[in-house]
């Protein structure tokens, strides 16, 4: 665009109207200008002004005319059809874009050079900072995960830092950016802010020193009486209710509010908090906190619900607050549930009552784990077969808020994986060693938990049921999705491309990954091969892409170690079989889940609020139709693959 100088007659036009300027060759203005917008504002340093000549919509809904009224503006470059009124200090040091709304606002500036929150630490998981985070712009759960986490090789990251370090100062500049259609009213102070495209702020009480990465296709959003410091917001994240935060950032979909207070801590995707309070937390892919009375405090969660009153201590007031816990994916928190750190909790896991001896299950996911007389008792396996959790992973994908046409989290929502499947063979070895070690015992204790004798033998049932229904579920999607014919087809499908997904698996705040991947990663950074953060981004995003693949790998490893024969080798007939069990195993999970549902049901019929006495059926819940077609659906596909496999079988023999 070409810019001028005023024109003389401008000029007097303009001081005619109120406006001043101690240097008026300093100001530029865009062609087709007209003075007429400009009324009572005080102009210094250099100042470029575009034209005005749309009308705009007031957030009121009122109408009125682009261009500045009543403000101060000092080293800025106005765009077009920019409407700003009524400035109590200035605006300084800023560059806003077109058709940007900025209302009774106090001051906005930007003060000596800012990189806007990229580059700064967040000690989140371990309130000392032994595992802080260099947080940017685009930071993914999985980035920040590994250098959480990555402790065991610091050569990693510390590379990994010193990328995002890069990354940061590249974005360091001595003038704010306001982008295209965003608007600001009624706010007291912005100060160091870039503002991305169609955010929309409103009686924010203070923004200082962060990003607002707001996009047109996933507008972010500033509530009433939000006081945010050192911060990074991610597009379609908002901020209300007075939410009060300080070193932390916050992910795509992600909503903080109602008074919610938050420090260190880390927001990643579809993270819901209000009313309670967060410190030093890694709140992992939705992460979700409702009630006033909740502390969450130097932990890492995701998939997770936080009931009324949970809390957590990181303090034995030796040596400060240098503990940690982790609980893995799927956990939830009864009310007043209490865990002292450091403590660590299987994925999937419910737990209810008070915990003060350092417990770890993580070879026991899907389980409850419960108070009784101070003591932590486990139920292995338990909510394997619980309608609260069937419901939480079918609602997860259908809750996901991200707009965005990328989404930055990687999320993988199965709950059944090489991950949890991992640790589930864990705990059958660790049952079935405790029982072989006291075969009369009534109790057993593991790990700083009991676990009664029938919660033993439950819990052995629940896992296997469990590994039958993951390798069925992995083989059948493996078949379903090749073309194959006959049995040298078939083995070449049942083929895995490589072994290196064999053995451990992690689960990277949302994503499943073998640790083999990982570990290549590791040498990636290491050797310097990767020069970007966004590179190291792109080899999350291809391991992601991958799962299935991967995951096959490690299922036929243990198909090939239960049938005792290569997986290329199983016939036809096996295959029946193993899908046939699955297919049982899933459909008594099935029975079991509706049967659940059909008790929690009657408690609403044993106690009626309903004048007519309503009855109350299964059959018009959601969750409940929902399973049942899922189930038939189900069927219906392995009727089909089963009469291909039956084909092969019958033209082998």
């Amino acid at each position: 665009m070409n810019f001028r100088q005023l024109t003389q007659l401008e000029i007097q036009r303009l001081e005619a109207q109120g406006c001043r300027c101690s240097n008026w060759q300093q100001v530029v203005v865009a062609q087709g200008f007209d003075p007429k917008y400009v009324i009572n504002v005080t102009l210094s340093g250099h100042v470029t002004l575009g034209f005005f000549e749309k009308e705009v919509t007031l957030p009121s809904g009122a109408p009125a005319h682009s261009g500045i009224f009543n403000a101060y503006l000092h080293q800025c470059k106005i765009g077009n059809n920019v409407y700003i009124s009524n400035v109590g200090s200035s605006i300084a040091n800023y560059h806003i874009d077109d058709e940007v709304i900025v209302e009774n606002v106090g001051s906005i500036y930007t003060e000596g050079l800012s990189t806007f929150g990229n580059g700064l630490e967040i000690n989140t998981v371990n309130e000392s900072g032994e595992r802080a985070i260099p947080m940017y712009n685009e930071l993914t759960s999985q980035v920040a995960y590994t250098i959480a986490f990555g402790h065991n090789d610091m050569q990693v990251v510390a590379a990994l830092e010193q990328l995002i370090k890069q990354y940061a100062e590249k974005q360091s500049s001595n003038v704010g950016y306001i982008s295209k259609n965003v608007r600001i009213t009624s706010c007291n102070l912005i100060k160091n802010v870039k503002i991305g495209e169609a955010a929309i702020i409103e009686g924010a009480q203070s923004l200082t020193n962060g990003s607002i990465n707001s996009t047109a296709d996933a507008p972010s959003y500033i509530g009433s009486g939000v006081t945010a410091h050192n911060f990074i917001m991610c597009n379609n994240s908002r901020l209300s209710d007075s939410a009060l935060i300080q070193h932390c950032f916050i992910g795509q979909g992600v909503h903080l509010g109602r008074l919610f207070s938050a420090e260190h801590s880390l927001f990643f995707a579809n993270s819901e908090c209000f009313n309670g309070e967060a410190c030093s937390i890694f709140a992992g892919p939705y992460t979700v906190s409702h009630h006033k009375s909740t502390l969450l405090i130097a932990g890492t969660f995701s998939f997770y619900n936080a009931g009324s009153g949970t809390n957590q201590s990181n303090h034995m007031y030796k040596l400060g607050p240098i503990h940690q816990g982790v609980l893995d994916r799927g956990c939830k928190t009864g009310s007043g549930a209490y865990l002292m750190f450091p403590a660590h909790v299987g994925a999937f896991s419910v737990i209810l009552g008070t915990h003060k001896n350092h417990i770890d299950t993580t070879v026991f996911p899907f389980s409850y784990i419960v108070e009784k007389e101070e003591i932590t008792h486990v139920i292995p396996g338990m909510n394997l077969r619980s309608v609260g959790i069937r419901r939480d992973i079918q609602k997860w994908p259908a809750r996901d808020a991200r707009k965005a046409t990328r989404k930055l989290d990687l999320i993988n929502f199965e709950s059944l994986t090489p991950y949890s499947m991992g640790a589930i063979l864990q705990g059958i070895e660790a049952l079935e060693h405790l029982q072989s070690q006291a075969p009369d015992a009534s109790v057993y204790s593991h790990n700083g938990v009991k676990i009664s004798r029938g919660a033993l033998i439950k819990g052995v049932q629940y896992y296997n049921e469990a590994i039958n229904t993951f390798l069925y579920k992995t083989l059948v999607i493996r078949l379903a999705k090749a073309e194959w014919s006959n049995a040298a087809e078939l083995q070449t499908v049942l083929q895995p491309i490589n072994d290196t997904a064999i053995g451990i698996w992690h689960d990277i705040a949302g994503m499943y990954t073998p640790a083999s991947e990982m570990s290549a990663l590791f040498e990636s950074v290491k050797n310097g091969s990767l020069q970007s953060i966004e590179q190291v981004v792109e080899i999350f995003e291809n391991i992601h892409s991958q799962y299935d693949e991967l995951a096959w790998v490690w299922a036929a490893d243990l198909l090939q170690k239960r049938t005792k024969k290569p997986i290329a080798q199983l016939t036809a007939k096996e295959i029946i079989d193993i899908v046939a069990k699955g297919a049982k195993a899933e459909d008594d999970v099935t029975r079991t889940l509706k049967s659940e549902a059909a008790k929690d049901i009657e408690l609403l019929d044993k106690m009626s609020f309903d004048l007519d006495r309503y009855r109350h059926s299964t059959d018009n819940i959601p969750f409940v139709a929902n399973l049942v077609k899922q189930a038939e659906e189900q069927q219906i596909r392995n009727a089909e693959l089963l009469k291909r496999l039956e084909a092969v079988a019958i033209n082998y023999n």
